[in-house]
């Protein structure tokens, strides 16, 4: 790989001075290496750097805990390798000095000082990121075959059709649909049996050759009819098989997909009526019936329907026959009937399809119902002279409480959910309706605030974002503007507008924002010449004893490092608690930020009234700068901050075309991705400046 073809890459710098960080990052950008470098000072940082930002290199001091870097990386990270920098030179030998890191868990020894040294550092860095690069290409690949696998086998679990794998001629896999098709009390009795155990007699011979030409690999696939002995006598089955290599392996493995032969009926059975519970009335009847028995259920309330839907009747039908498929359904209808709760009032619409008024409380409730129903059908055995299978099927539930669609709407709704669930799931519930949307979105919702909550309390889960504040003038600071970022229950990043607004409906934003200022703080203590810009939420304006406390314990030697942000909107809405806090940050050396600043014409009166040390104007600005109205709102923005005091901020700016235009204006600091993204760590290289 060439030098300028290297992609956008992240390395960690374990060092003690970020300057080191910030030489290695600018030595590859001079060979053209689109490379960012996150620096960490000791363990503690370069952790939060490998949880949240998944570095593909990583470089540590020899005299920087490298044994315990090296370590670190090896249980985040197995397969992330770990250079040795020398900064200061050594008197041993070269030999001894790789033996030495080889030893503490290195890759290399790579050092800054000659130019043959910076070219050998530039050759290991490419090196060991192409293999991390294939390495995270092949660790991908394996996942998305164990993930499509693990799909597979589900859905060969789920499937209403008897499927079997085969090596070497023995069962390795079988699913539920196969063991019920050849008798077996449950799939796994059917692991290991040789599959020409399983033929009859008359067929083995046939059959013998056929799996012998696919093992061989002379055929890729077979199609033929033979006698598959059962519990119940020999059943006359059509099989495809199908050769295949196995993953990793030479061997050779056959899939075979089962399908019982349509029996012809005798003349008696030919004769005999089905005698199924729609028998008694016509399907129009029981229809009205029901229609009537929602719309009265519908003004009453405290009820619900469920239909219900046997999942795959059809193959049923085909393996039992019409007349004993139709028992199987009679049977499964009893049974709801004595399982569902009292005062539950049932109606038989088809073979294969019961619709059932319900008695809950609400869509909870009712889908509660609904699954215990699915659980205790699935473990029942349906046994009668003439079967013996075990049954499944899913189930649409609708509440009735404060519905106002039409019953043919609930209806058809239900019908076509419950079909939808037994053709591609099975043995599933589903909810629809509004109700039952408006119970999910509740439930969904206070299981958000609960995974928040636990979230606080687990390491690593809450964790901070970083943008560059970039100065036009002469402020020297580094400045970034601080984002908060959750991992979900799944390991997902959910950024800030994904979890915030559940946060204030459950009343956790000012433990979020302790649990911000709390991190920003630590990280300002650890870091020289730094400045964050941390948001404060209305609640915590509202009440912000708690983050006083955190502020007053940290004891900011400099005024400055630290600066909260609180939207005009909700600054005006509470402006005698904002002034009372502002006076506060003044005593605590904190700094006080006005975002979205000039959504209102009320604006400059803030100005006025709490002298903020920062406006930062709202987004629109720097998107819509070119039309003259726009522009002339903002020229007087920046007149009125500047004449309290106060400095500019224009952020999103994703255009660098403008900020000739905007250092012109008076603007005092940009921010946006035209400049620099947000990164879940800090970059070594200083912040930008107007060149």
């Amino acid at each position: 790989m060439n030098d300028t073809a290297m992609p956008n890459l992240l390395m960690l710098v374990v060092s003690s001075e970020q300057a080191v960080a910030t030489r290695v990052e600018a030595h590859l950008r001079n060979l053209g290496w689109q490379v960012r470098a996150a620096w960490a000072q000791d363990r503690e940082d370069a952790e939060e750097v490998l949880l949240n930002a998944e570095p593909e290199l990583v470089l540590c001091e020899v005299e920087r805990d490298l044994p315990v870097i090296a370590d670190l990386a090896r249980q985040l990270s197995p397969e992330l390798p770990v250079l040795a920098l020398e900064v200061e030179g050594s008197p041993a030998s070269r030999a001894e000095q790789l033996k030495h890191i080889f030893e503490q868990g290195a890759v290399d020894l790579v050092r800054l000082d000659s130019a043959a040294d910076k070219a050998h550092l530039a050759a290991a860095c490419r090196r060991e990121f192409d293999a991390s690069r294939t390495g995270w290409a092949l660790r991908e690949a394996r996942m998305r075959l164990a993930e499509y696998e693990a799909r597979q086998r589900t859905l060969v679990a789920e499937t209403s059709r008897a499927m079997l794998t085969l090596s070497e001629g023995i069962v390795i896999e079988a699913n539920p649909a196969a063991a019920e098709l050849l008798g077996f009390d449950d799939n796994e009795g059917l692991i290991a049996q040789p599959l020409l155990d399983l033929i009859s007699a008359d067929d083995r011979s046939h059959v013998r050759e056929l799996v012998a030409q696919l093992t061989r690999g002379r055929i890729a696939e077979a199609d033929f009819t033979a006698g598959f002995v059962t519990q119940n006598g020999d059943i006359a089955v059509h099989t495809r098989l199908a050769s295949r290599d196995s993953s990793g392996d030479e061997e050779m493995l056959l899939d075979a997909v089962l399908r019982p032969e349509a029996v012809p009926k005798s003349e008696g059975a030919a004769t005999q009526p089905q005698t199924t519970a729609v028998t008694a009335q016509s399907f129009a009847d029981i229809r009205r019936g029901l229609a009537t028995a929602i719309e009265e259920a519908v003004t009453s309330g405290g009820s619900g329907v469920l239909y219900l839907c046997i999942d795959g009747f059809a193959a049923h039908e085909q393996r039992l026959g019409i007349v004993n498929a139709g028992e199987l359904a009679d049977t499964w209808d009893a049974l709801l009937s004595n399982t569902l709760p009292a005062q539950s009032r049932l109606f038989r619409i088809a073979p294969d399809e019961v619709c059932a008024l319900v008695p809950a409380k609400d869509a909870e409730a009712l889908e509660e119902t609904a699954r215990d129903l699915c659980q205790q059908i699935a473990r029942q055995s349906f046994r009668t002279e003439h079967f013996d299978c075990h049954v499944t099927n899913s189930i649409a539930c609708y509440p009735l409480a404060h519905s106002n669609a039409r019953v043919i709407d609930i209806l058809r709704d239900c019908s076509l959910e419950a079909r939808r669930l037994t053709e591609e799931e099975g043995n599933t519930v589903s909810s629809i309706g509004d109700a039952a949307r408006a119970a999910a979105e509740e439930r969904q919702a206070r299981e958000a605030a609960e995974d928040i909550q636990r979230a606080l309390g687990e390491k690593n889960r809450f964790y901070l974002a970083y943008q560059a504040v970039t100065c036009l003038g002469e402020d020297t600071r580094q400045l970034y503007d601080v984002f908060v970022r959750m991992r979900d229950s799944n390991g997902n990043e959910l950024h800030a507008r994904e979890f915030l607004p559940t946060a204030e409906r459950f009343g956790l934003m000012p433990v979020i924002d302790q649990w911000v200022i709390q991190r920003a703080l630590h990280t300002l203590n650890k870091r020289q010449g730094l400045s964050l810009m941390v948001r404060l939420s209305e609640a915590t304006l509202i009440d912000p004893a708690g983050i006083i406390q955190v502020m007053e314990a940290a004891h900011l030697a400099t005024p400055g490092m630290l600066t909260l942000q609180i939207r005009e909107t909700v600054l005006q809405t509470q402006i005698r608690k904002a002034a009372a806090l502002r006076e506060k940050l003044r005593s605590l050396k904190v700094d006080l930020a006005l975002d979205y600043f000039g959504d209102s014409k009320s604006a400059v009166s803030l100005l006025e009234q709490l002298q903020p040390d920062y406006v930062k104007v709202s987004p629109s600005f720097a998107n819509e700068i070119a039309e003259q109205a726009v522009y002339d709102r903002l020229a007087s923005l920046i007149k009125a901050s500047h004449a309290q005091g106060a400095k500019v901020i224009i952020p999103f700016v994703e255009n660098t075309r403008i900020m000739g235009q905007l250092w012109q204006m008076g603007i005092d600091y940009v921010q946006g991705n035209a400049l620099q993204q947000v990164e879940t760590v800090m970059l070594a290289s200083e912040a930008p400046t107007r060149g």
